[in-house]
């Protein structure tokens, strides 16, 4: 079954929806429009290679990221990095409007040394879905405007992209933060340490799920450590820990043709009932009842 699953879950690549221009780094449609032409392609559970936002401006519905759901209302805001799964179930009168980067694009917005880029893409891992419901009078003619300048052949094209993109990025990066000021010596502060964090997190969480031994690395106690993620995304340096763990333990038990204990094993755990335990404390299910539930809604 795991097999067949992973055959159906297919990555997408950004020049698949360019097909008329051959762009292999931007693109940007209404969502109207893109699940119009595209409906063959994203019907279905699946990964892109690129990194994606929508809005959703009219509409409801659900959209599941990495097995977890989330509700769509308007301005709601998606912010997706590539190899993430998802999908979702959309109400008839859905709206809004979509952007892709990858590549080059992408490669740009990170040379440009902006330091919002990769806190947004820390945020966003952690918390894909924005409320932008009171900023949308300010992203929807963003969105007009990158509509207008990719379906034109002007000079200085992808820098004005560029531009709009990173105004648009720098909203969602205001809004994403919770309790965080900008401008304030504390809120540098916190981001760099939130930005290594998960840097060091994403390097070494199969091996080490001690808040101490994050924190030290960081050479700073593992109380200011906690203190940082609860003020930067409201949790505790062991909710992301775990919770990075678990997400991994999901995928490879959907994509990977592997037993549960060697699964297990990968991911540091020598006591499969242990593993087990703490799958099912994190999720509320074990993890063959994962298997078989995503299995029934991803068939």
């Amino acid at each position: 079954m795991i097999n067949d699953m992973d055959k159906q879950i297919n990555t997408l690549h950004i020049e698949q929806f360019n097909e008329l221009t051959h762009n292999q780094s931007f693109y940007v449609s209404t969502l109207t429009d893109h699940l119009n032409n595209h409906h063959h392609r994203i019907e279905r559970p699946h990964k892109h290679d690129f990194n994606l936002v929508v809005l959703f401006t009219q509409g409801s519905g659900i959209h599941e990221v990495d097995f977890k759901s989330y509700n769509v209302q308007a301005g709601s805001l998606f912010y997706l990095y590539p190899g993430q799964v998802h999908a979702w179930r959309l109400s008839e009168d859905i709206k809004g409007y979509i952007f892709f980067h990858s590549g080059i694009f992408t490669s740009e917005l990170e040379r440009r040394g902006l330091d919002f880029f990769s806190y947004a893409s820390s945020l966003n891992r952690a918390q894909p879905n924005v409320d932008m419901a009171e900023e949308s009078n300010i992203l929807i003619p963003y969105f007009e405007k990158l509509l207008l300048e990719n379906s034109a052949n002007k000079y200085g094209k992808n820098t004005y992209l560029l531009a709009i993109v990173t105004s648009m990025y720098i909203e969602i990066y205001r809004k994403s933060l919770h309790v965080i000021q900008e401008n304030t010596a504390d809120a540098k502060s916190y981001l760099n340490y939130f930005n290594q964090f998960n840097q060091l997190l994403e390097e070494n969480f199969k091996k080490e799920k001690s808040p101490s031994l994050y924190a030290q690395n960081l050479h700073i106690s593992p109380k200011h450590l906690n203190r940082i993620l609860q003020s930067v995304i409201g949790k505790s340096t062991n909710d992301i820990i775990l919770d990075r763990v678990i997400l991994e333990a999901q995928r490879m038990l959907i994509y990977e043709n592997r037993s549960k204990s060697e699964i297990a094993n990968e991911l540091g755990y020598d006591d499969y009932a242990y593993f087990s335990h703490i799958f099912k404390s994190r999720t509320q299910i074990s993890p063959s009842e994962f298997v078989k539930n995503i299995g029934n809604r991803y068939n």
